[in-house]
This record gives C-alpha cells, sequence and structure tokens, in this order.
C-alpha cells in the first residue's frame, strides 16, 4: 500500500508542474479526501496565507494573486483545510468563471486556462500536499475576485470618473456565508448569482450581450456606409437608398425590397434604427443616424461592457424609490416601487464643464431661487463682459458683493482685474431672467451641483442637451417639484401662487429622495422600455473599456 502511496505521490509531483515536471494537475475526482495528506497541506496553506499577507502577491504556478480580505479569512475560518475537493465544486466552478464573459468580464481575470487544464480536465491517482495546496488557493482566488467584481465592479470607478459621494454597497445576507457553506452544499451558482446586482436593467444588459455576441460569432461583416453629404427623407428615389436597405436587411430588418425608393416600410425600420440609439425618431436618415446604422456589433458589445459595469459601481440594489438622471441620455426619471412614474428631458454640462456622477439625497426645494454665481463663471465668463458693458450687472439682476457687502459696480474699474484676481462675489437675484429659473432641487454634493429651472426653455427640444456649467436643468420642474412634495398641501396651484408671489420660499421634503447622477451609454428608452444606445458625449467609453479590458 505504502509503494502504491509513493507511486502515486511521484505522478502529483509532475502533475502539479514542478519545474521539472511538466505533465498537468487534478485532484482525486472523488470527494473523499483520504487520498490526500491533509495535515500536511494544512500547513503548506499556512504558509501560503502567511507568505499573501507578507507581500501582498504572490506568483503559484505563473498565476497572480492578491492578497485580500475575503481569500484570507476564508482559509482562516476553514482552519487552512483545502476547500476544493469535491469534484462537483471544481466543475461548477470552472462553468461560472468561464461565463463571467457573459458579464463583460474577462475569464482570464479567474485564472480560467489554469483551472481547465490543470484541475478539471486531467485526473491524476494520487496528491503532493504542497500543490494541494496551491491549487487550492488559485482556484478560491478565481471565485472571490469575480464574486468581489460583480458587486463592485472590477475598476475604481475613481480613478476613471468624478468620484460618487455614496460609495456602499447593500451585500444580501446569503452573499455573506462564508464560502466553505457554498462548497459542502455545492450551492456556488447560486452565490455567485446573488452577488449580481439586482437591479432589472444589469439583467437586460446581460441578456442582451448574449444576443449580441451570438449574431457576432454567427459571423458576416458589413462595410460601413458612407454620409452621402444629404439628408434622405421618405420618398426619395436615388441610388443610396438601396445601399441603406441592404445594410439594414443584413441587420435582421424585415424590408420587402431593395429598390432605390424610400418607402414606408424603409421609414418605419428607420424609425426603429433611430429609438435603438436614442436619436429623434423622425424617419430622416442624416449623418447621426448613419453613425448608428455604422456602428459594428463588435462595438456594441464593447458598449454593453462600460455599462455592466457601470450600474456594478452602484448598490447591489436600488431603493424603492428614487431619482436617476443619465447624463448620456439627456433624460430624468422618477422611479417608484421599480416603475417609471414620470421622466423628462433635461440639460446637463457641456464638455468642458461635465456633470458628474455620483448620488445623495434631495431634501428641499427652494421657489424663487437666488443664484450664488459660482467664482469660475463670474471670473471667466462674466468679468470680461463687465469690461464692455456697465450695465451687463443691472440688466440681468444681478448684485455684485465685496466682503458679504453690495458692491456699487459704477464705481469699480474692471478693467484692472483679471481671472486670478477678481475679489468680488455676484448675486442673480430672483425673476424672469434668473439662470436658475424658479425652481431648484438642492441635494448635498461636494460639487456644487443641483437641480433646476431654466429660461432658456428651447434648448430641451434638441437632439443633444449639453449646455450647461454642470448643474441639471429640468424640463418641467413645477411637477417634478409637486411629486418630489408629494403633499396636498403643497398642490401645483400652491405652488403656482408661491412662484407668482415672488419671494423665496424653501420647502422641505416630507421625506428624502435618493436621486443617482448616472452616465449611462446604453440604457432602457422613453419610447417602448426597449435597450436604447446613445452617443458617448463626453468619450469616457473609451477610457474605461481599455482599463475593463486589462489585467487585472
Amino acid at each position: 500500500m505504502r509503494g502504491i502511496v509513493f507511486i502515486f505521490g511521484v505522478v502529483l509531483m509532475q502533475i502539479f508542474g514542478l519545474e521539472a515536471m511538466t505533465a498537468p494537475y487534478l485532484y482525486n475526482s472523488a470527494s473523499d479526501p483520504g487520498t490526500i495528506n491533509i495535515g500536511q497541506s494544512n500547513r503548506h496553506l499556512q504558509e501560503v496565507i502567511y507568505n499573501l499577507e507578507t507581500n501582498g502577491e504572490i506568483k503559484l504556478k505563473g498565476q497572480l494573486v492578491f492578497s485580500h480580505h475575503q481569500l484570507v479569512e476564508t482559509y482562516k475560518q476553514n482552519n487552512f483545510l483545502p476547500l476544493w475537493l469535491n469534484e462537483r465544486n471544481r466543475q461548477d466552478l470552472l462553468f461560472i468563471i468561464t461565463h463571467a464573459y457573459y458579464d463583460g468580464l474577462n475569464p482570464k481575470d479567474y485564472h480560467v486556462d489554469y483551472i481547465r487544464q490543470n484541475v478539471i480536465k486531467y485526473r491524476g491517482r494520487y496528491n503532493d500536499p504542497y500543490h494541494v495546496a496551491v491549487a487550492d488557493i488559485i482556484m478560491t482566488d478565481a471565485l472571490l475576485t469575480y464574486r468581489t467584481h460583480l458587486i463592485n465592479g472590477k475598476l475604481e470607478q475613481e480613478s476613471l470618473q468624478p468620484i460618487w459621494t455614496d460609495t456602499s454597497v447593500i451585500i444580501k445576507d446569503e452573499i455573506l456565508n462564508p464560502l466553505h457553506h457554498h462548497l459542502n452544499n455545492t450551492t456556488l451558482s447560486q452565490w455567485v448569482d446573488n452577488a449580481r446586482p439586482d437591479i432589472k436593467r444589469y439583467e437586460e444588459l446581460k441578456a442582451l450581450f448574449a444576443s449580441y455576441d451570438s449574431i457576432h460569432k454567427s459571423g458576416g461583416h458589413l462595410e460601413k456606409l458612407k454620409y452621402p453629404g444629404m439628408l434622405l427623407k421618405p420618398g426619395d428615389s436615388i441610388q443610396e437608398v438601396t445601399a441603406l436597405k441592404k445594410h439594414l436587411i443584413a441587420n435582421a430588418y424585415s424590408l420587402p425590397d431593395t429598390n432605390t425608393i424610400f418607402n414606408d416600410e424603409l421609414e418605419e425600420a428607420i424609425k426603429d434604427v433611430q429609438i435603438l440609439n436614442g436619436i429623434e425618431a423622425d424617419g430622416v436618415v442624416g449623418k447621426e443616424t448613419y453613425r448608428a446604422i455604422n456602428i459594428t456589433i463588435s462595438e456594441r458589445l464593447d458598449i454593453l461592457r462600460v455599462n455592466m459595469e457601470r450600474l456594478r459601481w452602484l448598490n447591489n440594489q436600488l431603493p424603492e424609490n428614487y431619482l436617476i438622471v443619465n447624463i448620456a441620455s439627456f433624460y430624468l426619471h422618477l422611479v417608484r416601487s421599480d416603475t417609471i412614474y414620470h421622466y423628462c428631458r433635461v440639460v446637463v454640462g457641456k464638455d468642458h464643464k461635465q456633470t458628474p456622477t455620483f448620488s445623495a439625497n434631495v431634501s428641499h426645494i427652494v421657489i424663487n431661487p437666488s443664484w450664488h454665481i459660482p467664482y469660475s463663471i463670474v471670473s471667466q465668463e462674466i468679468l470680461p463682459k463687465l469690461k464692455l458693458d456697465n450695465n451687463f450687472l443691472q440688466d440681468r439682476n444681478m448684485i455684485l458683493y465685496q466682503n458679504n457687502r453690495p458692491i456699487n459696480p459704477d464705481k469699480i474699474d474692471f478693467s484692472q482685474y483679471s481671472a486670478h484676481n477678481f475679489p468680488f462675489a455676484i448675486v442673480q437675484q430672483p425673476g424672469s431672467r434668473n439662470a436658475l429659473g424658479k425652481v431648484k432641487f438642492m441635494f448635498a454634493s461636494p460639487y456644487a451641483i443641483y437641480l433646476h429651472d431654466t429660461p432658456s426653455k428651447s434648448l430641451f427640444n434638441r437632439s443633444e442637451r449639453a449646455f450647461s456649467h454642470g448643474c441639471i436643468r429640468v424640463e418641467k420642474p413645477f411637477v417634478l417639484a409637486e411629486l418630489l412634495l408629494n403633499d396636498p398641501y403643497y398642490d401645483m396651484k400652491r405652488i403656482q401662487k408661491i412662484v407668482a408671489s415672488k419671494t423665496t420660499q424653501t420647502l422641505f421634503l416630507r421625506e428624502r429622495i435618493p436621486i443617482i447622477l448616472i452616465y449611462m451609454t446604453c440604457d432602457d428608452n422613453k419610447d417602448d422600455g426597449r435597450i436604447s444606445f446613445y452617443k458617448d458625449i463626453y468619450g469616457r467609453d473609451e477610457r474605461l473599456l481599455e482599463a475593463l479590458k486589462s489585467k487585472r
């Protein structure tokens, strides 16, 4: 018997890949660990974990493993005993990390090749305790890392775009159960599923990713259409219409012919394309519609990847009632009990004055607000106008302040000041020309960002609405105010009466409501609830995609 065990030990040393050996490793297929020297494996596990804690990261069999709390605690809770003796669990692990691809993640971040080649595919008869410990840690690291990425996202959002003011993650009780509990009960898949964001939109993006991936893998390539330099409209009869029809048919649109006539069927297909891509559905094919038509399946998969990561940055589950502003789609939604209760258009920050992404709580509403103009706007935009027009402030109901005291602007020689030494503050009084309009919605943030009304109503008719200095202008502020106040006393009639009084009043919400400012280039649309793709107005997708595809 001892001779058999010795021979099996030699085989396993080869399987585990000592430097002089090349044979692949796999555990005993039985769940009974009787052939493993548990005592020695226990000692090796302690040594490797100590090394990991001491050095922060180590390489095991060519696999980089980082020290993190979950990994260390998992083995301490299990008394440094091997976790992966059951073949069913190893098979489940391989399935789980392989399918990380459908979360827009890279299975290679989770040692998938090593596990497939060295732990699952081949089987040895006996085991070397050191290599049992090494492979066990690699598999544990794979699962815990993937699960962490599902809960918090793979990337640190702070390094890629403005930070969130609330990054707490709600973790369900079942997610906190120790790993060995789920290994003992062979419930790994359930454990991982429960770690995914409990957000309907995430599941929709994941399903759409699988659908596009299936199309992508079926092969085929479409040449991009060149914009002809003119609009194509219903009733046109030119050669470019034929090319457009052929392209849409290849993208699974049903059209009865490929002639040169821009007919009703083509118009409906174009409107569908426009809705899919967050473009005004007018059935007219312009430059923006051509851009959308030319987005490849591969590019759409990448868009879905980055937006699933953005949703992983959100809380694991959303509040029951909340406001959400999608900066990229230029829309605000009020959600109650997972149903869109109200939506409206918004105007967001210009490219060089980008609206940040963060979460907060709306606490109160100000009717007839004053505007304490940010110093950057005062010194960089208003000062040059003051040098040219003595009546600039008076015409706009603005007051000049120095040390919190009003100053007569006629007595100031503005030519002596620059953006670097302007010692004044400017406040715009309530009124019809106030840049904040007649209502503003307040919530704490480090960016002096809030929602507000605007006198520039025409901007809401634009398809792209990035015109502000960072704040969010709301299309229907009085409707939103009434809904958020949720108080029979403050109905629309009462709100309008306060507005007409021209006095500033602050109204506190009975219950604060969470607001989330998010940047999603792939999101639900207002027309039919389907997923739409939106233009990356701030150019954030490429940088996020590059980071997402990099090694963890």
